[in-house]
């Protein structure tokens, strides 16, 4: 069954099985004996890559409004927020008014922050690193405030 009988079947079947390509001369083509199956997967394969750049496109296009400044600090937020008052405290070393209105966090960032500032920077820089603090102390209450809620209400249901 094996051997070189079997060598020789499969030669003389490769040989009398023998499909001959007349006229196909293009190496994309090759074989193929129906060309709107080829024009049809050529298509398909443009349309595939279309998809992907758009969905890249998409992506990128997410990551620029997500994460740019006007993403992550939107101004209508940013310009209901009264900085004056706390650059005052930070002026006066107000500390009592500090601990009221800013998380531990947010407070230490805040001070070391003002303590950077210096005379070459420029008054909206200043305002808007002050504004970003207090909206970043707004996110972090309000992420624990969720954590709060949810306490009851699993009470709640039981």
């Amino acid at each position: 069954m094996f051997g070189p009988d079997k060598a020789k079947r499969d030669r003389r079947n490769l040989i009398t099985n023998k499909i001959d390509d007349e006229g196909v001369v293009n190496k994309d083509d090759r074989g193929v004996r129906n060309h709107e199956i080829v024009e049809k997967a050529r298509q398909l394969h443009q349309e595939m890559q279309d998809a992907n750049k758009n969905a890249d496109n998409r992506i990128s296009n997410k990551r620029k409004t997500h994460y740019s400044m006007q993403g992550l600090f939107p101004d209508d937020i940013l310009s209901m927020i009264q900085h004056k008052p706390i650059y005052q405290a930070l002026q006066e070393e107000n500390e009592d008014l500090l601990k009221e209105k800013f998380s531990p966090f947010v407070r230490t960032s805040l001070w070391y922050a003002f303590e950077a500032f210096d005379d070459s920077q420029s008054k909206s820089v200043k305002k808007n690193i002050i504004r970003g603090h207090v909206y970043l102390d707004a996110l972090i209450r309000l992420y624990r405030l969720r954590n709060q809620i949810e306490k009851p209400l699993a009470s709640l249901k039981e």
